[in-house]
């Protein structure tokens, strides 16, 4: 009998955002990197139409980011299940979306945090230990803000949410072996 391979769909993401709660801030952009291929796909807020009428609205960015989360069959984040999903639940919750079905979830930062000692558990940090060749970028807080109403600061948030993704494949890599199972 022969056994067909079957191809699971991992898929690192991360978002930024305007202001740590959801109530309060919108999303600026999301970016996805599927294993096996190379190009981050990201969306960002400001290529949307309702974004030229208002800048606050994320309405289609959070559907979009809702519709790529859950085609994956596991999904690889960086403290992702504490502020990334709960922040856009909210989001599309204020929209009055139905919540995130979520898929497998693999959270780097609850494995890092349980398996290793390090000083903190920044990604920043796990980057530098692991010695990635992707690095996070340093963001003056101001950037987030500045991000919708400025298209280069936009720009070098987007950057750093794309480094992030490369980093944390680059990491998850180094900590594979210290996943025992994926909720």
């Amino acid at each position: 009998m022969l056994l067909s391979k079957t191809t699971m769909h991992i898929v690192y993401f991360d978002i930024e955002t305007s202001n740590l709660n959801a109530n309060y801030g919108v999303v600026l952009c999301a970016c996805f990197l599927v294993e096996g291929e190379k190009k981050v796909k990201t969306y960002r807020i400001d290529n949307y139409k309702g974004f030229k009428k208002d800048p606050a609205n994320d309405k289609e960015l959070v559907l979009d980011i809702k519709k790529r989360i859950e085609e994956a069959d596991i999904l690889i984040s960086y403290n992702g299940k504490k502020f990334d999903i709960p922040f856009i639940n909210t989001r599309l919750a204020f929209w009055g979306i139905d919540t995130i079905r979520p898929p497998k979830h693999i959270d780097l930062c609850a494995i890092i945090r349980w398996h290793y000692r390090l000083s903190d558990y920044k990604l920043a940090t796990a980057s530098y230990f692991w010695q990635t060749k992707a690095h996070k970028t340093i963001v003056d807080g101001m950037m987030w803000v500045r991000a919708l109403t400025s298209k280069k600061a936009m720009d070098y948030i987007v950057e750093h949410c794309e480094n992030d993704v490369k980093v944390l494949k680059e990491v998850f890599e180094k900590v594979k072996a210290s996943v025992k199972y994926i909720r």
